[in-house]
């Protein structure tokens, strides 16, 4: 998600905070609020919405774009994947160590693997400025000063993409040796809980076509589908997560989200599969 569309998505989230606290707001906003109230209602009858924050669901460790407080002091989760079209959204955006850190010490982390590409931006920008580069705030710093979507971008992006799809050939690869961590990871990131008797730890509400007359509403229980992962697969610059009967359960797309592709911030977006629908 770029910033234009993270700007208005998380003012939207913020006016659904507001309605969630009674203060006045759109239709299209209204509606989304009386949707969450109703879930609410219904999954906790004996425990009313007391207040609601708005958290920018920037904390992993505690997700959750909105958060509704109950009368019992109780904390429901609420993650809002709002899209103008009939896109539910990006599941998370997630560091560019994760499977370094979250699956295994044996998977290189993307910027590791991805060094020659990177001699090869820092070269590009050192011959349009005729010094060395120090720092990688350094190549950013300089790299902004290009027209932004301008050739110069368009060369790094360019230089970057071959390693974003070798990357993902490499992970794909290395991720099937451990399957076991791979299916803890899709449980977190899922955030589901329970292997007897799985649970959505927090509410998805998918709003598309926002701000339409075709907006939805509808909220995704990901405790309800296959998502035990079976094997992985690579495609362009993504790296799927099958179950057993072929469908993706998640999808991790190497992506950079800040100057351009190979700008800075190396992440990962990841994105639901369509192992979800029926």
């Amino acid at each position: 998600m770029g910033k234009h569309e993270r700007d208005w998505a998380e003012e939207a989230e913020m006016s659904v905070t507001d309605g969630l606290n009674g203060l006045p707001v759109t239709d299209y906003i209204q509606r989304i609020v009386t949707a969450i109230q109703n879930k609410i209602a219904v999954d906790n009858p004996n425990d009313p919405l007391v207040r609601a924050e708005w958290s920018g669901g920037n904390n992993y460790k505690d997700p959750g774009d909105v958060h509704v407080i109950l009368a019992s002091g109780r904390r429901e989760r609420v993650e809002l994947k709002m899209s103008k079209t009939g896109g539910s959204g990006t599941a998370k955006n997630l560091g560019a160590k994760t499977f370094y850190k979250s699956v295994s010490k044996n998977i290189l982390p993307y910027l590791e693997f991805e060094e020659s590409y990177k001699l090869q931006r820092y070269a590009l920008v050192e011959s349009l400025i005729g010094r060395k580069l120090n720092t990688a705030t350094d190549y950013g710093n300089e790299l902004r000063k290009f027209p932004r979507k301008g050739n110069v971008h368009t060369q790094i992006a360019d230089i970057t993409k071959p390693g974003q799809m070798a990357y993902a050939q490499y992970a794909a690869k290395e991720l099937n040796n451990y399957l076991t961590e791979v299916n803890s990871l899709v449980g977190r990131i899922l955030n589901v809980t329970g292997a007897e008797a799985p649970k959505q730890d927090i509410s998805y509400c998918v709003v598309q076509h926002f701000e339409t007359e075709y907006q939805t509403v509808e909220f995704y229980n990901f405790a309800d589908m296959d998502r035990t992962i079976a094997k992985i697969e690579a495609s362009g610059q993504s790296i799927k997560f099958y179950n057993a009967n072929g469908k993706d359960v998640i999808r991790f797309s190497v992506h950079w989200k800040n100057i351009c592709q190979g700008g800075a911030t190396a992440c990962f977006n990841v994105f639901i599969g369509n192992a979800f629908i029926k």
